[in-house]
């Protein structure tokens, strides 16, 4: 159940989707709901146990928006046609992303359904082009920034690789394909105290060269930020496994999620092998990490939303918005800011970005929609904050192909937006 949601997230979008939403202050999601769906006797392998978890969150727009892809992936479109109007009972409050769903926008009652979502979604877009690349079919997932250089990294899943955009917009390699044995290219993070470039790497078989004997393999490789040279490499201790997303502690530490294993991992200042901070299938497809205001906890995102954890003690504390709020599970990009977080949440719709501001006591006192159904988005990833706003990944081109091997969107430009003063 934990590892086939890990590989929705991933493989069947890219770590998600994407979505468009109404104002901040009137999103959230009706509790009334409709009546339980008719349980489907033979469901699809893939979709068969995300079904078991509607009896215990029959109200989760996340999960009931992935049911309702996974049909469409698995070729039955008037089984997602069916989940997207229980979606549409539920009040949820996106538009549709017609990529997520090829077979059913293909019948006749989508337009007037995916009518009906776009009628409660607004847009919100006040990001600008900050930068393009070229280059085709990176399948990028992750970015980072170095204060000291103003550079900025982009990782590449399909071509095993870092990139390098200058201050200038001059790009190059900085770590090239496959450097010492690196596979798809996830999440990234520069500590820019210790001059280090880490980079969250798994086994994909959307990426260049991938070999069957690899396949479930994932490590966390640290190389110097300046010179690119391999500093090390630590293997992730469970197979199979995804390493997704990063997060650096004050002290050094660096986590990294397991989207496959449901878990988080601490490479700790000084050590070679990475040590388990919760117990694996604590989490559904953990992906985006950040460190909380306090430099205490860890903030984890998964499906179902957000939790802070003390890795210390491997506490969990589940963080819920006030209510009304917005749902958020799904989300990809995960960082600190002042007084709490930004995170992009696309694994439903068209792809949207929430500041979520904490408390005292940790928990999510308000949140604010930054930005909405962007007409540059295709399945928005990562982002980076930085002292002038803040950059993120607007198209990597993951979503709409299904969930088997990703095949990269080619002759289409990398667009970095810039959200100022978030």
């Amino acid at each position: 159940m934990v590892r086939y949601a890990a590989l929705l997230l991933l493989l069947s979008a890219s770590c998600a989707g994407g979505a468009r939403t109404v104002s901040p202050s009137s999103q959230h999601v009706s509790t009334r709901g409709p009546e339980p769906a008719t349980v489907d006797p033979d469901p699809p392998a893939s979709v068969a146990p995300l079904l078991a978890l509607v009896g215990e969150r029959p109200h989760d727009v996340v999960l009931i928006y992935s049911i309702a892809r996974g049909y469409d992936g698995a070729g039955q479109p008037q089984e997602a046609l069916r989940w997207l109007r229980r979606l549409d009972a539920l009040g949820f409050d996106d538009a549709l992303e017609r990529a997520d769903f090829p077979s059913a926008s293909a019948l006749a009652d989508f337009a007037a359904l995916a009518a009906r979502f776009s009628a409660r979604a607004v847009v919100r877009t006040p990001s600008r082009a900050a930068f393009a690349i070229a280059e085709p079919d990176l399948l990028a997932e992750g970015i980072a920034h170095d204060e000291k250089t103003g550079r900025f990294f982009i990782s590449s899943g399909a071509k095993r690789k870092v990139l390098e955009v200058d201050r200038s917009g001059q790009v190059r390699d900085f770590i090239g394909p496959g450097t010492a044995g690196i596979y798809a290219v996830l999440g990234l993070e520069v500590d820019g105290s210790r001059r280090d470039l880490w980079a969250a790497s798994a086994a994909a078989p959307f990426m260049a060269d991938a070999r069957p004997e690899d396949a479930g393999k994932a490590a966390l490789f640290r190389f110097d930020v300046d010179t690119g040279a391999l500093r090390s490499r630590h293997e992730l201790p469970r197979v199979p496994a995804l390493a997704n997303d990063l997060a650096i502690a004050a002290d050094g530490s660096v986590y990294v999620s397991d989207s496959i294993q449901g878990t988080v991992y601490r490479l700790a200042p000084g050590q070679a092998t990475l040590e388990q901070v919760v117990a694996p299938e604590t989490f559904l497809g953990p992906n985006g990490l950040a460190i909380a205001p306090d430099g205490r906890h860890l903030i984890v995102a998964d499906l179902f939303g957000l939790s802070r954890v003390n890795p210390a003690t491997g506490q969990i504390t589940r963080l819920t918005p006030p209510q009304p709020g917005p749902h958020l599970g799904g989300i990809d990009g995960l960082v600190s800011a002042p007084g709490g977080l930004i995170g992009i949440q696309n694994l439903i719709g068209r792809g949207r970005v929430w500041r979520i501001f904490l408390g005292e006591d940790g928990q999510i006192r308000k949140t604010s929609l930054l930005e909405a159904n962007h007409p540059d988005y295709e399945n928005p990833t990562t982002g980076e904050l930085c002292a002038d706003g803040f950059y993120y990944l607007a198209n990597p081109h993951f979503q709409g192909r299904g969930n088997g091997p990703l095949r990269p969107a080619a002759g289409k430009k990398l667009l970095v937006l810039h959200l100022p003063s978030p």
